[in-house]
């Protein structure tokens, strides 16, 4: 006899399905390197993440393959959060603060095929580029003729990707001054990201209704 009770995979999509469906008009806020401010909220997240999924498959990228991203915390790295994994990605966020060695070979170890990153990070994509071997696409978060173009002929009617909860969605090499040795890599299931997810909201209480703000881990690898 098998349980009937929310009867689905533990799929990452459904928290930012969640997101929009409750708290639609929560307000995002980012501030970019320049001093500008943009707004957005959970709907409008919700709905660049379908849109950079489609455009996703647009590249002809299959289930499986990794989308890195070298960028900050702001409302665009999380629709690419959502939106690599929603089209049946895996998200890669790399940590800003390695060596360029170190870069190298996470992104070809990790055989990346999408890099998206912010626009005060060129000159470090710029040392990167000639040495990256795997990567056929470039991405500027903070650029509309970058950005804003990859998305620009997308409409956000995208059904997300379906498959095992166990499939790998996240990926990150971890390299701290007690190692001694090469970065290494972990990936991890979408029921574990969502259960991590749930008890961080369980203890922050973030899904009540009032306002504030809900800490929320950093998207960028530090």
């Amino acid at each position: 006899m098998h349980g009937t009770m929310q009867d689905w995979d533990l799929r990452v999509p459904r928290l930012i399905d969640y997101a929009a469906r409750e708290h639609g008009p929560r307000e995002i806020v980012t501030r970019w390197t320049d001093g500008t401010i943009e707004r957005t909220n959970w709907s409008g997240v919700s709905t660049e993440a379908r849109k950079l999924a489609q455009a996703f498959a647009g590249l002809g990228l299959q289930k499986g393959d990794r989308i890195a991203t070298f960028a900050m915390n702001h409302h665009r790295h999380l629709a690419a959060w959502y939106g690599a994994i929603g089209f049946g990605g895996v998200i890669h966020t790399v940590n800003v603060r390695l060596f360029d060695e170190d870069l190298i070979y996470i992104m070809n170890h990790a055989e990346d095929r999408v890099l998206m990153y912010d626009a005060m990070f060129q000159p470090i994509i710029d040392r990167l580029k000639p040495h990256l071997k795997t990567v056929e696409h470039y991405v500027i978060f903070d650029r509309d003729d970058s950005y804003g173009a990859f998305i620009a002929d997308q409409d956000g009617n995208y059904e997300w990707a379906t498959g095992d909860e166990r499939d790998a969605c996240m990926l990150c090499y971890i390299n701290t001054a007690r190692q001694c040795c090469m970065p290494w890599r972990k990936s991890r299931p979408p029921f574990l990201t969502l259960a991590r997810s749930l008890r961080c909201c369980r203890s922050c209480r973030c899904s009540m209704p009032q306002a504030g703000a809900c800490p929320l881990r950093a998207l960028l690898r530090v």
